[in-house]
């Protein structure tokens, strides 16, 4: 990454996240109706039901291009936002290219009971890694576990260092984080959809695109992170006539496809 993209990822993220901090904290997801903004009038919002049913166009000309590139994280940046906790990624520590368009991941947080609903297996939990364009456009990518009999090795090094943060604390930590088990690869297929952020003020125009298939979290695992945080889901919210197609790597999508939710 050059110093002219770093400077405008981080103008990007400053821009994005501006004036979270307070809003993450005051978040009420027992009553999620009390949210304002777009959460209630917003007509394109997320999460929502994954259907997986076949895409309304030809996969094989008008899927979505996506390449990858992340690196393995050895100094871990930990941050308590009261509902969960962030992975906040190293400046140029990974990127994607959706649809002609880069994304620089920007940090990695996680949701109990899980956000989207799938009928792959009993998911429990969802991780959602969060990309921003230079543009300022949100991409997303959600992962859903379910439980394992053995341990993730992707989720320990978190796992681990949960007792050592208290809400609006930052820790970082020398481990080997392998972020790759959050974000895709180029195997990886995935619904996609056009949505919102989950949480207040739910902004709009954020591009989804959702692992098809479960990982694994053991319940050791599931209960430390239980223990520490509250459930912190918000409901599923209507599809309103969008579709949500299985796609793995191909070519971009037409212009007039891509200016109208998937």
């Amino acid at each position: 990454m050059t110093l002219q993209d770093a400077l405008s990822t981080l103008v990007c993220v400053a821009f994005v996240f501006a004036g979270t901090a307070k809003a993450q904290e005051e978040i009420d997801y027992g009553n999620p109706r009390s949210w304002g903004g777009e959460c209630q009038t917003g007509r394109y919002q997320s999460p929502v039901e994954l259907s997986g049913r076949p895409a309304p166009y030809d996969a094989r000309t008008d899927t979505p291009s996506l390449l990858t590139s992340y690196s393995q994280f050895g100094l871990v940046h930990l941050k308590h936002t009261g509902p969960t906790v962030e992975v906040v990624a190293r400046p140029g520590g990974g990127k994607l290219r959706f649809n002609g368009v880069t994304y620089n991941l920007v940090q990695t947080h996680f949701h109990t009971p899980p956000e989207h609903k799938s009928y792959l297996g009993t998911p429990v939990f969802e991780s959602h890694a969060v990309h921003v364009s230079e543009s300022g456009r949100l991409l997303v990518f959600a992962k859903l576990w379910g439980i394992s009999q053995h341990q993730s090795t992707y989720l320990e090094p978190i796992i681990q260092n949960l007792k050592n943060i208290n809400k609006d604390e930052e820790k970082r930590f020398n481990a080997s984080f392998p972020q790759r088990g959050f974000v895709p690869n180029g195997e990886s297929q995935y619904y996609f959809y056009t949505g919102s952020k989950t949480t207040p003020p739910c902004d709009p125009n954020v591009i989804w695109l959702v692992q098809y298939g479960l990982g694994g979290i053991s319940q050791q695992q599931l209960n430390a992170y239980k223990e520490k945080f509250l459930p912190n889901a918000r409901p599923l919210q209507p599809r309103n006539g969008r579709e949500t197609p299985i796609c793995c790597d191909g070519k971009p999508i037409p212009p007039e496809r891509a200016q109208r939710p998937f």
